[in-house]
């Protein structure tokens, strides 16, 4: 755990201090729509970290750590 909490915290920092917005699973299809473009980020094998750009063309998380193969195809970064 301790090694997956230091990826977590290199992760945020490579991003400039990433947002983290709670919200479950299940709420995050309501939010993919109005987060265009989504990049997503994978940790290990077993978790993937959802992010949109804001206004500002910041990085923000929109998603906790889910199982990746819940996550589906369209979401995918249309910005490099």
């Amino acid at each position: 755990m301790a090694e997956f909490n230091n990826t977590i915290n290199g992760l945020r920092d490579a991003f400039n201090s990433v947002e983290v917005v709670p919200t479950e699973f299940e709420r995050l299809s309501d939010i993919y729509h109005l987060s265009k473009p989504t990049r997503k980020i994978s940790v290990n094998s077993e978790f993937t970290i959802l992010y949109r750009y804001d206004a500002n063309e910041n990085m923000v998380q929109i998603g906790p750590f889910v199982d990746k193969d819940e996550i589906h195809l369209q979401i995918q970064s249309n910005k490099d």
